[in-house]
């Protein structure tokens, strides 16, 4: 194992790539990694003929690359496929909720290609092998050829949960129209009865009515909001400036890592939260 800097076009993606990134959250890590550098080292396993598979951090990788870095430190490792794979899931359970879709691929990939069992696979994320199946199917879903020809549009979809999956089933036969109503639940956050009753009113010829709704801009505009956003503007200046503080110097470099580590992944996602806020909590009108 070596710690390296390696020029990102030498780093390519795996063929079992596992983490999926919306425009969106890449540009605020992009944010991050433009303000601190990246500070957390990728994974990646060399082929031996100066190119090397990124194994972890696709973030970190697309961010500095966003951010106009020609190069991200990395970690060389020896590993194989299944190791790579293995790798891959344990770096991003800790860090976020994988999505049905994310968890689906991975189950598929363990099962078809390194011959896991159902319970093998679910053991991972403590899911039953009853309930393999339905994450399965997610991810097989999504391998359709009149799925695949969305190409973005089925970058929300993916975020739905198994059981919005499930409340779509009456949509079976009209895979574009399933992918619309995945859209719409994630988007007004569908309870899974709602999520089913477009489903059906859909598959029936009906018009789908859907009662959840964002909130108006109104209820945001109160001064608790306000003050909401000038406390955490603050803590993201305190992020920014955590690693030129004394404090730091003191510490073990094994310290330094995870606590800059944490901060690069914290900074990206309050971030995400202030801009949101401010965005329906306007300071005027």
């Amino acid at each position: 194992m070596q710690l390296k800097q390696i020029p990102i076009n030498q780093i390519d993606d795996p063929e079992r790539d596992l983490r999926e990134w919306s425009d969106e959250a890449l540009e605020q890590l992009a944010g991050s990694v433009a303000a601190m550098g990246v500070k957390i080292a990728t994974i990646v396993r060399s082929d031996g003929n100066g190119r090397y598979e990124r194994v972890a951090g696709k973030g970190r990788v697309l961010a500095a690359k966003q951010a106009g870095q020609e190069k991200v430190p990395a970690v060389v490792i020896q590993a194989t496929d299944e190791e790579a794979l293995l790798l891959s899931i344990t770096e991003n359970m800790p860090r976020r909720e994988m999505s049905a879709f994310e968890i689906g691929q991975a189950m598929r990939w363990l099962i078809e290609d390194f011959s896991y069992s159902k319970t093998e696979a679910g053991r991972l994320w403590n899911i039953e092998a009853s309930t393999v199946d339905a994450y399965l199917a997610v991810a097989n879903f999504y391998d359709k050829p009149e799925i695949a020809n969305f190409g973005a549009d089925t970058e929300i979809p993916k975020k739905a949960s198994v059981m919005q999956f499930k409340a779509t089933g009456p949509l079976r036969p009209w895979p574009a129209k399933r992918v619309d109503v995945l859209k719409t639940a994630v988007e007004r956050d569908l309870t899974i009865r709602e999520t089913e009753g477009v489903a059906k009113a859909l598959a029936s010829g009906k018009r789908p009515k859907t009662t959840a709704k964002k909130k108006s801009k109104d209820e945001w505009k109160t001064p608790a909001v306000a003050d909401l956003i000038t406390a955490m503007d603050k803590w993201l200046k305190d992020y920014r400036n955590i690693s030129t503080t004394a404090a730091i110097g003191k510490m073990s470099p094994e310290a330094v890592a995870f606590v800059l580590r944490r901060c690069e992944l914290r900074y990206g996602q309050l971030a995400g939260v202030i801009e949101e806020l401010k965005a329906l909590a306007p300071e005027s009108e």
